[in-house]
């Protein structure tokens, strides 16, 4: 059993309040101060050395040992997709003095997040909820988009009461968890069709191209190994979640990354 807390539920942060007092990005921080004094939106492995992020209400954190590190400048990364090692696409809003729009639309770093440049829809989209993969980003500002350039966007159709949403990894299909349940789009989101065998999943993603994962609001993780058409639940969480990844081991195991209301973690499942 997963165990990070002893609340039940997951948080879901729609938000951001006022900054903390974190130190500074040559300061590292224990990583329970982070994570307890900010809200945590994306948590990623990526990297050269391939640690964890954290995409926060205060910038790009890195686990540095028992520590976590902040990189590049303080944004509020309210979407944040991994695309390679040193690829990152995020949106969300400039900190203090640094060079971005407001909102900062679409803006992407290769190098790992020491810096970001502007890709696209400066001072028009927040993306809250954000995807990439090799060919295709998706963003949710309020209406679907998506992108094969990153520049150019076409808009599609926004399942109601969207929650959380996946891209597959080279491929176009969208998984999305909605008030009344996880919808699937073969078609980047141009169309969906509700998925009834599925249980109330909000939080979701794709572990490789096969293999979903996804958490329901009572903490239980349930994977589906076809693309999100059956599901087997196979771990009970004690504690509120803000963020999750899914990703396949090379053993063919599941690492899950869970970033909590104080902590965070790495849970293996079989």
């Amino acid at each position: 059993m997963a165990t990070l807390g002893a609340a039940l539920g997951i948080i879901l942060v729609a938000g951001c309040s006022s900054t903390p007092d974190l130190s500074a990005p040559d300061e590292p921080v224990p990583s329970g101060l982070a994570i307890a004094d900010t809200h945590v939106h994306a948590i990623e492995r990526a990297g050269p050395a391939g640690g964890i992020l954290l995409a926060t209400h205060d910038g790009l954190w890195v686990q540095d040992g028992n520590k976590l590190r902040r990189l590049g400048p303080q944004i509020d990364l309210m979407g944040f997709a991994v695309l390679d090692e040193s690829t990152y696409r995020a949106s969300g809003h400039a900190g203090p003095d640094v060079a971005l729009g407001e909102p900062v639309g679409l803006i992407e770093t290769n190098d790992a997040g020491q810096t970001w440049s502007a890709l696209s829809r400066t001072g028009e989209s927040d993306f809250h909820l954000l995807d990439v993969n090799d060919t295709i980003t998706v963003g949710f500002d309020g209406t679907l988009r998506s992108s094969a350039d990153g520049q150019t966007w076409q808009d599609r159709q926004t399942p109601q009461d969207l929650i959380d949403m996946a891209l597959r990894p080279g491929g176009q299909d969208l998984l999305a968890s909605t008030a009344s349940g996880i919808q699937h789009s073969p078609d980047e989101g141009s169309s969906w069709d509700p998925v009834p065998s599925a249980p109330p999943i909000v939080l979701l993603d794709w572990a490789d191209k096969d293999t979903v994962v996804g958490i329901t609001d009572t903490g239980a993780v349930h994977v589906s190994p076809d693309g999100g058409a059956t599901w087997e639940e196979r771990e009970q969480l004690d504690s509120a979640i803000q963020a999750m990844s899914a990703q396949t081991t090379a053993e063919g195991d599941i690492e899950l990354l869970l970033a909590g209301e104080d902590d965070f973690q790495a849970v293996m499942i079989d």
